[in-house]
């Protein structure tokens, strides 16, 4: 089953020491989507890991984190691999991995939050690698950033960009490495739907 699910919470929550390994279910699930207050979720070990087989490693919708991790791990998901959604703050990990999710390796849906991945590897994804959808739209101004290693590959070996602005330095191709990738709001002449 899931691990830890955090569902219509208030106020704040803090864990220091954070490691979940789960199997038919999502990793850490934690959402605010139907709730009046605000839900900020401090998660700061900087070994911690959340690896899920046959499910998301996380799913966030609507709250405000500061999570500082060592390793998201998907595998076999039906759905994505790692998902948020109306995210404000910081995402902060070390290493993300995704292989054969039903849908997208990360989904990153209408975020404020600033992503900082030092290595990303995102295989046989269904959909896209990695989907970044509405920075800059309806005033977002979140970011995606891989600091090192990177690649995407299979059905789903491509980092599409929907609607919104943003730039990136260099192409992701299938199979091949790349470094210092940024996905980052910027006013884009040609709104829609774009591979980069």
């Amino acid at each position: 089953g899931g691990g830890i699910s955090l569902t219509e919470v208030s106020g704040d929550v803090r864990f220091d020491d954070f490691n979940i390994y789960t199997d038919n279910g999502t990793g850490l699930f934690a959402n605010n989507s139907a709730g009046d207050t605000t839900f900020n979720l401090d998660i700061s070990d900087t070994f911690g890991q959340v690896v899920s087989t046959n499910g998301e490693a996380v799913s966030l919708d609507t709250l405000t984190v500061d999570l500082d991790l060592n390793l998201l791990m998907s595998s076999n998901s039906p759905d994505n691999g790692v998902e948020t959604n109306a995210v404000q703050g910081t995402i902060d990990i070390t290493e993300i991995n995704v292989t054969d999710a039903g849908f997208n390796g990360i989904l990153v849906f209408e975020s404020d939050a600033n992503f900082v991945i030092e290595e990303v590897n995102v295989n046989g994804a269904v959909g896209a690698g990695i989907v970044v959808f509405g920075f800059g739209a309806d005033g977002n101004t979140g970011s995606f950033r891989v600091t090192g290693d990177g690649s995407t590959s299979g059905s789903g070996g491509t980092i599409l960009r929907e609607k919104g602005p943003y730039t990136s330095p260099a192409q992701v191709e299938d199979h091949e490495r790349q470094r210092a990738r940024t996905i980052q709001a910027e006013p884009d002449p040609h709104p829609g739907i774009e591979r980069v």
